[in-house]
C-alpha cells in the first residue's frame, strides 16, 4: 500500500443461533433487551476470556465471533467463541455488580463440516467465495460479521482490531496477511481493502493489484481524479488508487463500501 493511503485506510480507516433461556441472575432484573456489543470491547473480551477459562480444557481464545450484551443487576454478555483448539461454543457470561463473573450457560456447537477448497473475489457490494462444483456464496454489505466470518473459515484466523477515529463512529477489522482487510461496524459487513502485492485476488470484473491504468481504462464508468491520497479512480463502487497516469501505470490499492480515508 502506498505510504499515503497505509495512512489514510490503514490508520485513519475511521468511515444467532439461538442460546438456552438464560439463568435468572440474583438481585432485581432491571428491564433490558439484548443489544449488539462490540466483540473487541475490553468487557466482552474480558467475559470471553473468563468462559474461555472455566470450558472444558480451559483453551485459549482464538477469535470472538459474536457478542450481545443484556443490563440486567449487572450485564449478562452472550458470545459466540471459538477456542484455540478449533472448537466453537456458545456462552452467556453474568457479570454482577462486584465485578465477579460467571458462567451462566454453555453449549458447544457443531464442527463445520470439512472445508472444500475455496477461493475469494472482492465485489462491488461485497464478497463471493466460490467452491468447485457449486454456486458462488454472495456475502453482501449489510450482513452480520458472524456470518462473513464462518464463510470466510476456509481462510486462516484473521487478526482482529477496532478503530474509533472515524467520523461515522469505531470500525472494527479483520485483517489477514495477504492484504485482505474487511470492515465491520455495529456487528455488520461494511466494506474491504485489498493492499500490498497480492495479485491472486481480484474482483469479480478483473481489477486486481497490478492492472494496469490501460486496462482500467476499457472499465465501464472509470473515472481518475488526483487527491491527497494520489491518483484516485473509481470504477463503479469500487476505488483504487493507481501509482502514475501513464498506460503503464498499475493499481496498488483497491477498496469498496465503508471507508474514511482523510482527503
Amino acid at each position: 500500500m502506498s505510504k499515503t493511503l497505509s495512512l489514510a485506510l490503514y490508520g485513519a480507516l475511521v468511515t444467532l443461533t439461538p442460546i438456552a433461556a438464560q439463568a435468572t441472575p440474583p438481585g432485581p432484573v432491571i428491564a433490558g433487551g439484548w443489544a449488539p456489543a462490540g466483540v473487541n470491547d475490553p468487557q466482552v473480551r474480558q467475559a470471553a476470556d473468563f468462559a474461555a477459562s472455566q470450558l472444558p480444557g480451559g483453551g485459549a481464545i482464538r477469535s470472538v465471533d459474536s457478542a450481545s450484551q443484556q443490563v440486567v443487576a449487572g450485564m449478562n454478555y452472550r458470545m459466540e467463541l471459538t477456542l484455540a483448539d478449533g472448537s466453537r461454543w456458545a456462552v452467556t457470561v453474568y457479570r454482577m455488580l462486584s465485578g465477579q463473573m460467571r458462567l451462566s450457560e454453555s453449549t458447544r456447537l457443531a464442527s463445520a463440516a470439512p472445508q472444500v477448497a475455496a477461493s475469494l473475489r472482492l465485489a462491488r457490494n461485497g464478497l463471493q467465495v466460490r467452491r468447485a462444483g457449486t454456486a458462488p456464496i454472495v456475502l453482501s454489505f449489510g450482513i452480520p460479521r458472524a456470518q462473513v466470518l464462518e464463510s470466510l473459515r476456509f481462510r486462516p484466523a484473521p487478526q482482529t482490531s477496532t478503530n474509533g477515529e472515524c467520523g461515522a463512529g469505531p470500525v472494527d477489522f479483520a485483517q489477514w496477511q495477504d492484504g485482505v482487510s474487511l470492515l465491520f461496524q455495529h456487528d455488520r459487513f461494511g466494506g474491504w481493502v485489498l493492499s500490498g502485492r497480492n495479485t491472486t485476488i481480484g474482483t469479480t470484473d478483473g481489477i486486481r493489484i497490478g492492472t494496469t491504468l490501460a486496462e482500467l481504462r476499457k472499465k465501464r464508468g472509470f473515472r481518475l481524479e488526483r487527491t491527497t491520497l494520489g491518483h484516485e479512480f473509481t470504477v463503479g463502487a469500487i476505488s483504487g488508487i493507481v501509482n502514475g497516469t501513464s498506460a503503464r501505470a498499475r493499481v496498488t490499492d483497491l477498496w469498496a463500501g465503508l471507508s474514511c480515508a482523510f482527503r
